[in-house]
């Protein structure tokens, strides 16, 4: 009940600040099929040149690149796929009702386990997740797997982590991107890739509240999709 409640504060508050009013008033229906938040105008926190470089990788080769991660073999897979777990992957699960209708995000961390951020009722800041308890708790096909363009920013990004953890108090939504203190799951994964030396894009600024919904984050042209599970 505390959960469902959060989540209906949370898409209440979001729905205020994010909707304009004219169209809360009308008898139109929302489409909850496309993305919650449609980013038209944000300012662009990202190193331009880095991501036209050469330095980029295919992300279909990544999978295979271990001396990038550290040396080993892929020990773990997403369930029913080939697809290796890799540090910095970002999972994706689509909007609904247990995801308040913004949808969520988790980071694949050095241990291969999914690093995400929940309400308090949720669970809060949860590092060691399998795989497949996340799939259990977001239901089976609902998931999809990012990988970020350059596999050693990305193994980067996933140590941390931990650190970021560390800071964390509780979860909430604020006006400083960089503050580790209150955290939700798109923006710990930001600030995790930001002190991994990428500074992704994806967040809209109100003047009242800056925010990275979690389908803004993964909806760039550095992320592709490798699997779904």
């Amino acid at each position: 009940m505390k959960k469902n409640l959060c989540f209906a504060f949370l898409l209440s508050f979001l729905v205020l600040i994010f909707v304009p009013g004219s169209i809360l008033a009308s008898n139109d229906e929302i489409n909850w099929d496309e993305p919650f938040f449609e980013v038209k105008e944000f300012e662009v926190f990202y190193d331009e040149e880095y991501e036209n470089s050469d330095d980029l990788l295919d992300p279909n080769t990544i999978e295979s690149d271990f001396s990038i991660m550290g040396g080993g073999n892929c020990s773990r897979t997403y369930p029913g796929t080939n697809t290796c777990v890799l540090p910095g992957d970002v999972l994706y699960t689509s909007k609904s009702p247990s995801t308040g209708f913004v949808g969520h995000v988790g980071i694949v961390n050095t241990s291969s386990n999914v690093a995400h951020v929940l309400t308090a009722a949720g669970g809060g800041f949860r590092t060691n997740d399998t795989v497949n308890e996340w799939r259990n708790r977001f239901q089976a096909g609902q998931t999809r797997v990012y990988r970020y363009n350059n596999a050693s920013r990305a193994y980067n990004a996933a140590t941390k982590i931990s650190g970021i953890r560390n800071n964390f108090v509780q979860y909430g939504i604020g006006t400083n991107r960089y503050d580790q203190r209150y955290n939700y799951c798109s923006k710990m994964i930001w600030q995790a890739y930001s002190l991994g030396g990428v500074t992704l894009r994806g967040w809209t600024n109100t003047g009242q509240v800056e925010f990275i919904s979690p389908w803004n984050l993964v909806n760039q042209s550095y992320f592709t999709r490798v699997a779904t599970f």
